[in-house]
């Protein structure tokens, strides 16, 4: 049944990429996936956790973010949750955050919430701290693409604080806040610096540094874990990440071409801080092209490809706007066309291979276990 409600859902975010009801539609679809979803990867050792923690045991587990901890012990100590309430709160609490995220990134917010569903959201539904970290990040992110005073700055670095502390991973958006002051000539250089400097945290003395703010099991899932990666994987990826790029690129050109799209979009951008369309268009792209450091963390540990689905999100934002133009040319929109579908059918190819059996302990569950259909 959810399959169907997903695949029905998606065809018509793209006939109706602004319909309130779908959108609607879209938000309660997410809600049931997270909120009453009964088994996937990781939920035996959240319920643990969640146990651990009721019974005192805060800072013996194996998460060590103190926000996610105290809204668990929140939920045990003053509200009295089983882990199931908690969950369905917790899906509550995202599920605001990405309505929030969705009106402010796109008014072809259906569009992006339909790709969104394809890929990233059921595989956050099981990673649920990098879940409510990535939405965070994305609110933060927002100021610093859309708006283009200090103000906005110091919003982005809070709003990325904040998501730090349900997820570490979320530090390594800090480096994006230089988009607002670098051409796309100097985000490339710096993106081949961060490159380096992530290849340096393998170091011996560097990772021991970093034992000042992250445990030694940490390290050793983050920092130093191969993950039994092999060199055909990491080829793939580099090549998921060069073609992303391309599609990206691609997408951002056809904008920038087409006058007639800034003038209609640009009525959307509104207030004194807030930068004209093609601007966020560029930031967008600049972002994309900063994210291509994180091949240096990813190529070691597939924990990082979390990194990714935030930049994604932002391409979803394009694609969604460009989709919508209705004056770009046919042989652009074909070539745009072709490029994004064929970077999103190869990425989740290289996705479903590297990550094995993520069809039947994450995607699967996520559709078919589910307490609300007495699954």
């Amino acid at each position: 049944m959810l399959y169907a409600a997903a695949a029905i859902l998606i065809i018509f975010g793209f006939i109706f990429p602004r319909n309130k009801a779908i959108t609607v539609l879209f938000l309660l679809l997410y809600w049931v996936l997270l909120g009453f979803n009964t088994y996937n990867a990781d939920f035996e050792a959240y319920e643990n956790i969640y146990a651990q923690i009721g019974v005192g045991n805060l800072w013996g587990t194996s998460v060590d973010e103190e926000g996610f901890i105290f809204l668990m012990y929140f939920c045990i100590n003053v509200l009295h949750l089983t882990y199931a309430g908690f969950l369905l709160l917790f899906s509550t609490i995202c599920t605001a955050l990405l309505a929030v995220v969705s009106v402010l990134y796109s008014k072809n917010r259906n569009i992006v919430l339909g790709l969104f569903l394809l890929y990233s959201y059921w595989v956050m539904v099981v990673q649920i701290r990098s879940h409510l970290a990535t939405l965070l990040a994305l609110i933060g992110v927002y100021f610093l693409v859309y708006h283009n005073d200090k103000k906005s700055i110091a919003l982005f670095f809070g709003f990325i604080l904040v998501a730090i502390f349900f997820h570490r991973s979320t530090v390594f958006f800090l480096p994006l806040c230089m988009i607002r002051f670098l051409d796309v000539k100097r985000t490339a250089i710096i993106t081949a610096i961060c490159s380096t400097v992530f290849l340096a945290i393998r170091l011996p003395f560097v990772s021991s540094l970093m034992g000042l703010f992250l445990s030694q099991e940490k390290i050793n899932n983050w920092l130093l874990s191969d993950r039994d990666r092999t060199l055909f994987s990491i080829l793939m990826l580099v090549m998921i990440r060069v073609v992303y790029l391309a599609a990206v690129y691609i997408l951002y050109k056809s904008l920038n071409k087409n006058n007639y799209l800034f003038e209609k979009m640009n009525h959307v951008i509104q207030g004194s801080s807030k930068v004209t369309y093609d601007i966020s268009a560029e930031r967008i792209f600049k972002i994309s092209v900063l994210s291509m450091s994180y091949i240096a963390l990813e190529a070691f540990s597939k924990d990082y490809e979390r990194l990714f689905r935030l930049v994604i999100f932002l391409s979803y934002v394009i694609f969604a706007d460009y989709t919508c133009a209705k004056r770009v040319s046919m042989g652009k929109i074909q070539l745009s066309y072709i490029t994004y579908y064929a970077f999103i059918f190869v990425f989740l190819g290289y996705f479903f291979y590297v990550y094995g059996g993520w069809i039947d302990i994450a995607f699967r569950p996520v559709f078919e276990s589910n307490s609300l259909l007495g699954a």
